[in-house]
């Protein structure tokens, strides 16, 4: 039987094994569940303490880069797929035209995806079908979310890498922290966090009393825990190892899914 799915499974194992060493490099750099120090300033009132990040390691340079390399490897595995796709259609002799305009599609709305239907034509209506399930657009709450969600995912942070540029951020406070603190409600504790890309020095968290504390009665700041995450156009998104796991787990569930495909 035409058709394998050697090269989009090498494809998938050469993205996996460039995200096993980012994670390395990642999770050296910035371990995880570790708490970074703040420093501390309380104004002349002494009703609010502000903290900022005391110290913190840099995002590797060259981490958007393999980003990059990754999301490729990722969609690659999936293209390729669909070309086998259509070796196994044609009996290993794909046409010129057909063979150029493969590519595996991931659209967020039917009228996309009819519009590029011409990419998967000459499929068997049973494939086509089966692709047209995955799609983003589909919103039926069963097994493939998941996979549909892993899909949109991957194309939107590829068409990023591609058309502009990946940013890489340290990201602080995912997990709002509350001081320890045994007074009760007279003090009026409100504590605020600041989410988002840090920097040495930036400001992470404020604590507000409407009567001020004994000092003294004050526990230290327990510090800030960092991800590294991705900015786009000034917005932050998930933590990059989350989003690459969630995309690596979809891909390979769709290569799964059609694996009897190939099977003699």
């Amino acid at each position: 039987m035409a058709g394998s799915l050697k090269g989009p499974l090498d494809k998938f194992w050469r993205a996996e094994a460039q995200l096993d060493e980012l994670r390395e490099e990642i999770e050296r750099a910035f371990p995880d569940e570790k708490r970074w120090p703040v420093r501390s300033e309380i104004d002349g009132t002494g009703r609010e303490y502000r903290f900022y990040i005391a110290e913190m390691p840099r995002v590797g340079a060259h981490w958007p880069l393999a980003v990059g390399e990754i999301l490729f490897n990722f969609r690659a595995s999936l293209d390729h797929l669909v070309y086998e796709l259509h070796v196994r259609r044609f009996k290993g002799k794909v046409p010129r035209k057909v063979e150029g305009t493969s590519q595996f599609p991931i659209y967020t709305s039917i009228g996309e995806f009819n519009r590029c239907r011409y990419r998967i034509k000459c499929l068997s209506q049973r494939d086509r079908r089966a692709l047209g399930y995955l799609q983003p657009y589909e919103t039926g709450c069963d097994k493939w979310q998941p996979v549909r969600y892993a899909l949109r995912r991957l194309n939107t942070l590829h068409n990023i890498d591609k058309h502009r540029q990946l940013h890489l951020v340290a990201a602080a406070n995912y997990i709002q922290l509350m001081p320890e603190f045994k007074f009760g409600p007279l003090y009026g504790l409100h504590a605020k966090s600041h989410p988002g890309a840090v920097e040495p020095h930036s400001p992470v968290e404020t604590w507000t009393w409407a009567v001020a504390p004994p000092p003294r009665k004050v526990a230290l700041h327990p510090g800030v825990m960092l991800e590294v995450a991705i900015q786009d156009r000034g917005k932050l998104g998930e933590p990059v190892l989350l989003s690459l796991t969630q995309i690596s787990i979809g891909v390979r569930q769709v290569l799964d899914r059609f694996a009897n495909r190939f099977e003699r």
